[in-house]
């Protein structure tokens, strides 16, 4: 389940082995937020078969909400991944370049 900051539940995330890999599947949740035909729906499911990961849609052009559906999906992947490697944080440091004239 993921809440916002709120504490409101908004969306649930099922984790599932499937003979393709294992799937997450982001779906809405049942919160008085959405509307009714919206609830429970499927937003983004990814595969990811042990050599990269696909999505259940074309993902070319990201709108915010599913920028947000795929960090969400990713970061839960990341997290549950048991390879010592890909457990490791990174560091991302913004230089500043400075121009004299």
């Amino acid at each position: 389940m993921v809440f916002d900051q709120e504490n409101v539940h908004e969306y649930n995330i099922v984790v599932e082995e499937t003979d393709k890999g294992v799937e997450y599947s982001l779906f809405m949740s049942d919160g008085e937020q959405w509307e009714e035909h919206a609830k429970g729906e499927l937003i983004l499911s990814m595969i990811n078969d042990g050599d990269g990961v696909t999505f259940s849609k074309k993902l070319k052009k990201l709108d915010y909400s599913d920028l947000f559906a795929v960090r969400l999906l990713l970061n839960l992947e990341n997290f549950m991944d048991e390879n010592p490697r890909n457990q490791e944080k990174s560091k991302i440091v913004e230089e500043k370049i400075v121009v004299e004239l």
